[in-house]
């Protein structure tokens, strides 16, 4: 039925490469699930999806132009083999052999000069000695591990400190924290380290160098608003850390990965002990900046002149969360300032929330915590099935003890739905008890839904953070 037309083949555009798989892809923008069988299906999705993100495959055009030895590679690479095209240019792609594996290397000796990390305050400097006087393997395969002799938990400023290979993470408990808040996030983290401390994996002497250039060019486009070529090196420069540690990378290069992220923990502990000793507050801390209370800017102004890192700075009016990773934020303003984890889904601007699957969870939770609205009224509100569904991977899944036959299933629960149950090593666990499957949500009516089921769903986020209700009281930040 498609109208045939002459065509010039121009390039082989990997959407795969761009939104992710092509299931995945058409349930987060709410497109029926082609049958893979069906190639008309899977061509007409391919073609909905391209044209919805069009300003991905421009991004990618104009990194093919600006830097024309990755080549078709801009339209089909994922970003860290992109971002490793454009940083070693000219030179040839090889894995070097990596010195040292299976040896257990001292911090101090990895990092050189260990002095210049400085610290006023003890608790600050005890988890800083706790990974100084550390110890660091790697192997073959990409493996890296942190052998800390104090332990990997250390309390600083009260909060508790988790110390890795995964960066530093503070372990916070469920509640709200009230304001005023200030969230410093080091912009270009790990690329900034990479310039600073002059990493250079083997196969890459000049690597410092080059990235060094790469966050000038981004800076010189967002200074001309030039937006396209500033996202296009954003690409590059946020993924360069990954191949470092990549096991297939041609930047592979254990003890420089190892380098960057030991840095920037204690270069975050730096940024805390100056919080701390400035009279304020440390709140929570991930990986590549903090919250905190009670703090003016002269310590991250401090911080940033010792460490020439730029710090980005937002103030809360209140944080509302469950761990570190699940929170709101809420601006002075009264509005919501950003989500994450369970809460991601519950931002006030509905084009943001719909990105995550079953939003009406995290929407009816954020409307009561953030803008006391009863949590039923938000979900009775919504007449979109896609702000009820959920998708994922429909391997070792079957329904009515049948194997279900896609990549991706998505459903959303309703009365007289059926059970989702996977079967792995002879073991069976319910994924969905009363599953309604949404293949294709035009047309698909929300009354479908059990809505009981989800003001329920939202009701236990809402309780993980004030814990559960005393019989039938309602707890809100509002009482």
């Amino acid at each position: 039925s498609l109208a045939r037309r002459p065509r010039t083949w121009g390039r082989t555009i990997g959407l795969c490469a761009l939104v992710g798989s092509l299931a995945s892809a058409c349930c987060r923008a709410g497109l029926a699930i082609p049958d893979e069988r069906d190639a008309l299906a899977v061509a007409r999705a391919l073609a909905e999806l391209a044209q919805r993100h069009a300003g991905l495959i421009r991004v990618r055009e104009r990194l093919a132009g600006d830097y024309p030895q990755v080549d078709d590679h801009a339209y089909t690479a994922a970003s860290g083999a992109l971002a490793e095209r454009v940083v070693l240019g000219s030179r040839p792609r090889v894995q070097a052999a990596i010195a040292r594996t299976g040896e257990v290397v001292g911090v101090a000796e990895l990092l050189g000069d260990p002095e210049r990390f400085v610290y006023r305050c003890d608790d600050a400097r005890a988890a800083a000695r706790a990974i100084l006087d550390g110890s660091v393997t790697w192997d073959a395969h990409g493996r890296m591990d942190l052998h800390a002799p104090g332990g990997r938990s250390h309390r600083v400023g009260g909060v508790l400190l988790g110390l890795g290979i995964g960066g530093l993470h503070s372990e916070d408990p469920a509640g709200v924290v009230e304001g005023p808040l200030v969230d410093l996030d080091v912009a270009s983290y790990y690329p900034a380290i990479i310039v600073a401390e002059r990493i250079r994996p083997p196969q890459l002497p000049e690597f410092s160098e080059r990235v060094g250039a790469l966050m000038e060019r981004r800076l010189a486009a967002k200074r001309a608003g030039d937006r396209l070529a500033s996202d296009a090196l954003k690409i590059v420069v946020n993924s360069l850390y990954g191949q470092l540690g990549n096991q297939r990378s041609g930047l592979w290069s254990p003890p420089d990965a190892l380098r960057v992220v030991l840095t920037g923990q204690l270069r975050l502990l730096e940024l805390i002990d100056g919080v701390i000793a400035g009279g304020g507050e440390l709140v929570s801390a991930n990986t590549d900046g903090i919250v905190a209370r009670g703090v003016g800017g002269m310590a991250g102004e401090a911080w940033q002149r010792r460490s020439g890192f730029v710090l980005e700075e937002r103030t809360y009016a209140r944080l509302i969360r469950t761990s570190i990773n699940d929170y709101v934020a809420v601006g002075a303003d009264g509005a919501v300032a950003k989500t994450k984890g369970a809460f991601g889904g519950g931002d006030d601007d509905v084009r943001v929330s719909s990105r995550s699957a079953a939003p009406i969870i995290a929407r009816a939770a954020v409307g009561f915590l953030v803008h006391g609205q009863a949590i039923a009224d938000v979900v009775a509100a919504s007449r979109d099935i896609l702000d009820f569904c959920f998708w994922r991977r429909a391997r070792d899944l079957s329904i009515d003890e049948r194997p279900i036959d896609a990549a991706v299933v998505r459903w959303a629960v309703g009365r007289g739905g059926r059970a989702i149950v996977q079967r792995v090593n002879g073991t069976m666990r319910t994924v969905a008890e009363s599953a309604v499957l949404v293949e294709q949500p035009a047309g698909l009516e929300a009354a479908i839904v059990d809505r009981s089921w989800y003001v329920r769903a939202a009701q236990q986020l809402v309780d993980g953070v004030f814990g559960p209700r005393p019989g039938d009281a309602q707890q809100s930040i509002f009482d």
